[in-house]
């Protein structure tokens, strides 16, 4: 993956300044030191303040960095949790009350130690030793979903290097998994985004990779396992993906960021699980995805990490609606 190639010292946290809306603006509140490369950062209220905190994977010594936050865009000195000594092993990290304590935990890929490692949370911004779930493949990214309809709080992940799949641990509701199910889509996954497609209620996947660039589509069958959909064209070397309803017609859409093609693709939605072919738009090396509603206007937006950049930059742009040509945009500087 881009980022992983990219050895950060610092996570940067930018708030939104709602002075002018139609901007999107950013600014740059504070810089928290990490242990070296910080490979992917969760959010949530991990000592119950109502002031949000910071999970992050320090890949580099194989750490979880816990920073309490002061809810004014600052945060308290790290505070680590050993995952894996290997270098570079971790590699994606969630949250979700996995044991339904009401305090929020975590799930990080281990990527060279073939599991995903869940610390359980304390509810005052502790946690507990990692327990590990061991997987056939390396994995490479981590989220959470439903993926059974059993209200408890299950861990999709891509793995690669013996397996080139995606696996689904369902969660037991006391912090346990049971062993992965795995499904193998027809091009190798790189990152999945989750939601439902097809609008029958389950869960399904949008996965991104290949070597010639595809976005494939796994529809959920409810029971942690998927039924492979269609696949199209997504450019290059498409690297990250984001569901959302960008259009505003209740259907959901993809977009997808290709790293080397340089570009962003959004495939709108047809709520069958298919998809219109896609409308791309030029970016500068995209290496990651997010959509949300960054400037209060009802429309889905999307902010881009731009990952091979120098000086590295974050790219917002601003979405309207049913008119998707033309999309204005904010870049912000990410380490200055």
């Amino acid at each position: 993956m881009l980022s992983r190639l990219v050895h950060l010292s610092t996570v940067l946290v930018a708030f939104l300044t709602l002075q002018l809306p139609a901007l999107g603006q950013f600014e740059t509140r504070s810089n928290s030191t990490i242990s070296q490369s910080p490979v992917s950062v969760a959010v949530a209220d991990f000592n119950h303040d109502g002031k949000l905190d910071l999970a992050v994977a320090a890949s580099y010594y194989g750490q979880v960095a816990i920073l309490l936050g002061n809810g004014d865009g600052t945060f308290q000195s790290a505070v680590y949790y050993n995952i894996d000594n290997q270098t570079l092993s971790l590699s994606s990290i969630t949250v979700a009350d996995f044991n339904r304590d009401g305090n929020t935990d975590i799930a990080v890929a281990d990527q060279f130690g073939s599991n995903i490692s869940v610390l359980l949370g304390n509810g005052d911004g502790t946690f507990q030793s990692p327990s590990r779930w061991p997987l056939n493949g390396e994995p490479i990214f981590v989220v959470t979903g439903d993926f059974n309809n059993d209200q408890i709080p299950d861990i999709a992940t891509v793995e690669e290097f013996g397996c080139n799949c995606i696996s689904i641990l369902l969660g037991n509701g006391d912090g346990t998994f049971e062993s992965p199910k795995d499904t193998t889509p027809t091009v190798p996954p790189l990152s999945i985004s989750v939601g439902d497609l097809n609008h029958d209620g389950l869960l399904d996947v949008a996965s991104v990779g290949g070597a010639t660039g595809e976005l494939t589509v796994l529809l959920g069958n409810g029971d942690g396992t998927f039924s492979i959909g269609l696949t199209y064209s997504a450019g290059t070397n498409p690297n990250s993906a984001a569901i959302a309803d960008f259009n505003n017609d209740r259907k959901l859409d993809v977009a997808v960021a290709d790293g080397i093609g340089g570009a962003l693709t959004v495939f709108l939605g047809n709520g069958d699980g298919t998809f219109q072919p896609g409308v791309s738009y030029p970016a500068n090396f995209p290496a990651s995805i997010h959509a949300a509603d960054f400037n209060g206007d009802g429309n889905k937006d999307l902010v881009v990490g731009n990952g091979t950049t120098n000086p590295g930059m974050i790219t917002v742009l601003l979405g309207r609606g049913m008119e998707l040509s033309d999309l204005p945009r904010v870049t912000w500087l990410a380490n200055r």
